[in-house]
């Protein structure tokens, strides 16, 4: 009987030793965070940003109140997460919002939303916001709480029914760049800084494609704010301006 009690109590011991050294390894990865993005529930909808943010390794942290969620989304890779309530303002400084590129929340309740917006926008004027939307009327009232960009679930799959319908090999094409695990391809962004060499020179000029791997198919001017499809090569370069291409991810 001696035996058995020491033997149990060891494990415990030692399985709850193994999580507190857990814990705090990860609270010091996220303690190191910079440029991240804060996911904000982790939901059916969060899942499957959590499984595109690990297919492209972008640095971020989830933060969900319940512990059985944070345990399946474990399965799909190594998360950083906190256990907490986001609306609570030390929650997101924890998740180092000072220090973080953007915020994603998919919480049910359009009105914890809101508050999330609210609280992130004050802690971090310079944050980019997406938030998730059920209802179409409040959209205006996300906007001015800070959110820089709405997703209605019920906009986005209305469209995608309807493209299934009128170009389904399109639709298929895009599924295929986003499912496929051994060469990942994706659609990137690159902004030109004013200190770059492509500054004065043409797409040609730049040979974005020869050096790394980057198919162009669109531009995003600064100085107008237009957008050009398929731009000529002979397009010059400014700073501000966003290149729009595909890249192959090994």
């Amino acid at each position: 009987m001696g035996y058995g009690l020491s033997t149990v109590t060891a494990f415990l011991v030692e399985g709850e030793l193994t999580d507190a050294l857990r814990k705090r390894r990860m609270e010091r990865k996220i303690a190191a965070l910079k440029d991240h993005v804060i996911l904000v529930g982790g939901g059916e909808t969060g899942k499957h940003i959590v499984e595109e943010f690990s297919k492209t390794a972008t640095p971020f942290v989830l933060i969900e109140r319940d512990a059985a969620r944070v345990v399946s989304l474990e399965r799909l890779g190594s998360v950083l997460y906190m256990l907490g309530d986001a609306t609570d303002g030390a929650v997101l400084e924890e998740a180092r919002i000072g220090e973080a590129r953007g915020l994603i929340t998919t919480i049910p309740s359009e009105k914890d939303n809101l508050f999330v917006i609210l609280c992130a926008r004050e802690l971090n004027p310079t944050l980019r916001i997406i938030s998730r939307l059920t209802d179409e009327q409040s959209r205006s009232k996300f906007i001015r709480a800070g959110a820089d960009v709405v997703v209605s679930e019920n906009l986005i799959g209305g469209l995608r029914m309807a493209s299934e319908m009128l170009r389904p090999h399109v639709v298929s094409f895009l599924d295929a760049m986003l499912r496929e695990t051994g060469s990942v391809v994706r659609v990137e962004e690159i902004q030109i800084p004013a200190e770059s060499p492509w500054v004065g020179q043409t797409l040609a000029e730049t040979q974005i494609r020869e050096r790394v791997g980057v198919v162009i198919f669109g531009l995003r001017e600064a100085a107008s704010g237009r957008y050009l499809f398929n731009p000529n090569p002979a397009a010059r370069l400014s700073a501000g301006d966003v290149l729009i291409g595909c890249a192959d991810r090994d």
